[in-house]
């Protein structure tokens, strides 16, 4: 899986200013932040043969919902419902307070 080389064009990406003036008035720390051109690089979607979506093996408090590729938009309902389910129960089955009285 490669990963497509892109040429950059100011005229085209003139909203990426826009956008970082939008998210210094949510976030005033980004004023300061350097933004090299890889962080411009927008809409490329990585993808996996398989999307991951669950619960981590080994850690089980991390869930994974990621490599959707260019389905993303599509499955994200469903995989965001299915993580929500996951995330609930985790909680309500591990992370109950238990009383030692």
């Amino acid at each position: 899986m490669g990963q497509e080389t892109l040429e950059w064009n100011e005229k085209e990406h003139q909203y990426l200013g826009k956008l970082k003036v939008g998210c210094v008035n949510l976030h005033p720390d980004l004023a300061k932040a350097e933004f090299p051109d890889y962080y411009y690089r927008v809409g490329i979607r990585p993808f996996r043969d398989e999307p991951c979506v669950g619960q981590d093996d080994k850690n089980l408090k991390i869930f994974h919902n990621y490599g959707h590729g260019g389905s993303g938009y599509t499955l994200a309902y469903g995989c965001a419902l299915k993580i929500r389910k996951d995330v609930k129960e985790y909680f309500e089955n591990e992370c109950r307070p238990r009383s030692n009285l």
